[in-house]
């Protein structure tokens, strides 16, 4: 969780707080892109090594050999791919941060159009709504959201649309008055939430999805079979390309294919179906 940073004096000019944060920003992507290609070409060798001397100790005969070794880099594997996830996650997370400092100079600027309007809260019979622009170009709404959930921007458009008590708004220009000055917190959240796609997208299918039983919740063992099959099956291709029988590869196929049929075979539900494409972009990443 983030912790508020030093208040910025509101004396300073928002242009300047915004201006200074994109190159700030800016530094610490291009520092992380550096690192995150770096780190994938070492995925690349981590890969390629582990392909090559596998092959090699197979081809020579020195199968327990092989074995360990194709186990250790695949270990290896993994734990690279992790340092690289966790560094494209950086390299975006200041990318959004430039690109939130990018919309608030806009926004100073007067140039609203890239933002959500908030059409779909328009109401023809609204008492005030279509008067003072609300909603729609140009509007209050357009100034006013940073929402990135479409339940944070409903609550918006009920606030604007529902007139609320005195004691309701001096609390809520009381909370204004204490974020206002904390930019670096308020962006550090919006950035937080950005990373994840679809925030538009109504949030109630996907509540009712978290409604249903848990598909691994009595399934423990698929979890351990997604981290063993992987190197299993590269082993075994890797006796065959030795010279082995193409039969030692089909046990690891039949095995793999059922792991995925019994995941897809609830076809009526949405998380079966997910849970499928999960396993098998899994199993393709980790092999």
């Amino acid at each position: 969780m983030p912790q508020p940073a030093a208040f910025r004096p509101l004396s300073v000019a928002p242009a300047d707080v915004f201006t200074d944060n994109l190159a700030a920003h800016a530094k610490q992507e291009q520092y992380y892109g550096r690192r995150h290609q770096a780190v994938a070409w070492v995925r690349v060798v981590v890969f390629g090594a582990g392909a090559l001397g596998g092959y090699y100790l197979f081809s020579n005969g020195n199968n327990l050999a092989g074995l360990a070794y194709v186990l250790a880099l695949y270990v290896v594997f993994v734990l690279v791919m992790r340092w690289h996830s966790r560094l494209g996650y950086h390299y975006n997370h200041y990318r959004l941060l430039g690109v939130i400092n990018q919309e608030e100079l806009a926004r100073l600027g007067g140039k609203l159009t890239q933002f959500d309007a908030g059409a779909r809260y328009l109401d023809a019979s609204h008492a005030y709504a279509a008067d003072l622009d609300v909603f729609g170009p140009h509007s209050l709404f357009q100034l006013l959201s940073r929402a990135t959930s479409r339940l944070g921007q409903d609550r918006l458009a009920d606030w604007l649309r529902q007139a609320a008590t005195p004691a309701v708004v001096r609390a809520r220009q009381a909370a204004v008055a204490e974020l206002t000055p904390d930019v670096i917190w308020q962006q550090e959240w919006q950035a937080r939430a950005r990373h994840f796609p679809r925030q538009n997208d109504d949030p109630r299918r996907f509540a009712d999805w978290l409604q249903q039983p848990d598909f691994f919740a009595d399934k423990a063992w698929l979890k351990v079979a997604l981290f063993i099959l992987p190197p299993l099956a590269l082993t075994s291709a890797g006796l065959w390309l030795s010279g082995y029988s193409f039969g030692i590869v089909v046990p690891f196929l039949l095995v793999l294919g059922a792991l995925i049929t019994i995941t897809a075979w609830p076809a009526t539900t949405t998380s079966s179906t997910a849970t499928a494409c999960m396993m098998c972009c899994a199993l393709t990443a980790t092999s």
